[in-house]
């Protein structure tokens, strides 16, 4: 592959190359390159000429000694493999071995395999003279081996830097023939102007005598459209009036390292990114602890979003009256016309298919990873590409399985959003649902004064209403308990004589997974149905309570109970864009019992858990704390499904907080 014109300088390769090189005679080294000096941490090649073979290297092959290899080697013509090296402190490095023999000498590559090794300091003139001095004794042919040996792309560049010399392993590596690259300007191999601008200043440095050997790196792309990363060592052709004379250089490709290189650099920019928004997530948690405000909740997510530099501008909407539409309710970081002009739904229409639409049905984070090209952002996209978002998500605001409404996130920078930063977006979103819902239920219990809102029904709506036809007498409820994932768990007074068949039909209905006899009342029968109830989910969501209802031939009327700050108008159009078949038959302003309020209150502070709650009142209904009982510990955790142990777990701490509260020292008797 040694174009006519041109000689190929092998010493010059072997002080050049990338690896380590040196050359064994008598199982000694006689000659070394630069880069095999500073693998060993030497100070001159001196230091390296001279020692025995056998006591640099230990290969890591426990079946294999330092002179088995030797011996292979000469005897096979080749030998690869790792070892230990020793360096001149003592200290050991990995090393990486590659052996050919060529009249009878050894020709030793060796590849430094730690991490973050790096080429040394230079030291051209003593190696220059170790080089001439072999070569001087033993021929410059015995460089051809050097040339084989070594498994990188080797080069020759004329004094008009054209490749004047190419080896088999460039052509490979570049994709393209020894016919092609011969000729060829090596700049034309550059794909930016940055990389062949610094090619230029490093050539000339090594030029001035600033530095021995020049180093570069640069991107390639071969015939078949893949990039490829490669370092290049080079050293200049001796030239009499010390102007450029061409040089000879080393090429090897670095695509494997600089991906390892750039894939930690994303992990570390990833965990960066993470920490600063757990300390996001932990500030706003720290912020709404004990906030009662709903639209300070609000406020205070879209400004710490907002100002924090991880992202553009956020605001948070929840549905309108209709349910079908999404409208926001605060924001930060944003101007109020894009807010404005933003039309989210939530029934499926084109401006349903975003982020926002697709987070509020589903329940879990929604992102356009590049707003400028993701096609279900293309109604917004003109608005948001001038405020400069290239990446938004959406953040379901979920409490247990009810989603309050969505809080969008815009950041500047395309693919902004990772999977482990939706999954701390996610846990943002449950803590503000959270929150929401604790502000809402919070309203309820401790409002002195409440709206009491009755609703009729001429078409059966839920169980109670759809099964009074089939008896004789009326139902009514007598309470509920919220059993988790959409299930209700309500308890049921009915007549008597009708107790088991009413138990029987609502086993037949496709929304009741469970029903039960569990007590009486009077002359009436209680029964436990576990059933789902749209009705139930939409007045829990709107922050309203059921007190009561009753059914009889399919028709029915309830009662919700809503605190004052809640706007009734609202409430009401909400629940009937869910269920047009209800009409508002009364509303009344109702003051609640003292006793009531202020057991509830701050004054008298209960603190249960949901479970704990959840557990007492389910005992309560179905007659456990009745003597004798209606219900057994296996039956009331059976309605539960939880087992026997962590129901008694549950009432026993119930009983003590309520117990500790009710004979507290500062509570009046």
């Amino acid at each position: 592959m040694t174009d006519a014109s041109c000689t190929v300088d092998g010493a010059t390769i072997a002080a050049a190359s990338i690896d380590g090189v040196g050359v064994v005679s008598d199982n000694q080294y006689e000659f070394v390159n630069e880069r095999l000096v500073t693998i060993h941490g030497c100070e001159t090649a001196d230091d390296l000429v001279g020692r025995v073979w056998e006591d640099l290297y230990r290969p890591t092959s426990e079946t294999v000694t330092s002179q088995d290899v030797l011996n292979r080697a000469r005897n096979s013509g080749e030998w690869c493999g790792s070892a230990v090296g020793t360096r001149c402190d003592g200290t050991d490095v990995p090393v990486d071995l590659s052996l050919h023999t060529s009249d009878g000498r050894v020709v030793c590559v060796v590849r430094d395999s730690s991490s973050g090794e790096t080429p040394g300091r230079q030291r051209p003139n003593r190696v220059d003279e170790r080089a001439e001095d072999w070569a001087g004794q033993q021929g410059r042919e015995r460089y051809e081996t050097i040339i084989e040996t070594v498994q990188d792309g080797i080069y020759a560049l004329d004094e008009d830097r054209r490749f004047a010399f190419v080896n088999e392993a460039l052509c490979e590596m570049l994709g393209r023939s020894e016919e092609e690259l011969l000729g060829t300007d090596v700049m034309e191999l550059f794909n930016a102007e940055a990389e062949k601008r610094l090619a230029n200043e490093v050539r000339k440095r090594v030029v001035a005598g600033d530095t021995g050997t020049g180093t570069i790196e640069g991107t390639y792309e071969p015939a078949d459209g893949t990039p490829i990363h490669t370092e290049a060592r080079f050293r200049l052709h001796p030239s009499p009036d010390e102007g450029f004379a061409g040089s000879v250089g080393v090429v090897r490709d670095i695509t494997a390292r600089k991906e390892r290189e750039q894939r930690l650099e994303r992990q570390r920019d990833e965990l960066e990114t993470l920490n600063r928004i757990n300390q996001l997530l932990f500030d706003i948690v720290r912020e709404l602890v004990g906030t009662r405000s709903l639209e300070v909740i609000r406020q205070t997510v879209c400004n710490r979003l907002a100002t924090s530099s991880l992202y553009l501008f956020a605001w948070i909407g929840e549905p309108d009256a209709s349910g079908d539409r999404i409208v926001p309710q605060v924001c930060a970081g944003v101007d109020d016309d894009y807010v404005e002009s933003i039309v989210v739904r939530t029934d499926g229409a084109d401006t349903g298919g975003g982020p926002g639409g697709r987070a509020f049905n589903t329940g879990e984070v929604q992102v356009s990873q590049d707003v400028r090209s993701d096609p279900s952002f293309e109604p917004w996209r003109d608005a948001a590409l001038e405020r400069g978002v290239r990446s938004a998500a959406a953040i379901p605001l979920v409490s247990g399985e009810t989603v309050y409404g969505i809080l969008a996130v815009y950041a500047d920078r395309p693919l902004g959003f990772t999977e482990r930063e939706q999954q701390t977006l996610q846990i943002l979103g449950e803590t503000i649902g959270f929150a929401i819902n604790a502000v809402r239920t919070h309203r309820l219990l401790f409002a002195g004064q409440v709206i009491e809102l009755e609703f009729h029904a001429r078409t059966p709506v839920g169980v109670l209403m759809d099964t009074s036809d089939e008896l004789f007498g009326s139902l009514s409820l007598t309470g509920y308990v919220d059993a988790g994932e959409r299930l209700w768990l309500c308890y049921v007074s009915v007549p008597t004589d009708d107790a088991e068949r009413f138990r029987d039909a609502a086993m037949e209905r496709s929304t009741v997974q469970t029903s039960r006899l569990v007590g009486t009342n009077g002359d009436r029968r209680i029964v436990a149905v576990t059933t789902r109830s749209p009705l139930f989910d939409t007045i829990a969501r709107l922050g309203g309570r059921i007190t009561s209802m009753t059914a009889e031939d399919s028709q029915g009327q309830f009662v919700v109970e809503v605190p004052r700050a809640v706007g009734s108008s609202e409430f009401v159009e909400r629940v009937r864009s869910d269920f047009p078949q209800l009409h508002l038959a009364a509303k009344r302003c109702r003051e609640r019992p003292i006793e009531r309020t202020a057991w509830l209150s701050k004054d008298f502070p209960v603190d249960l858990t949901d479970c704990q709650r959840q557990a007492l009142e389910t005992a309560h209904r179905a007659g456990y704390f009745e003597w004798p009982r209606e219900s057994t510990a296996d039956e009331v955790a059976e309605l539960l499904d939880i087992s026997r142990p962590t129901l008694h777990a549950h009432l026993r701490k119930a009983q003590a907080e309520l117990l500790s509260v009710y004979f507290g020292e500062d509570q009046p008797l």
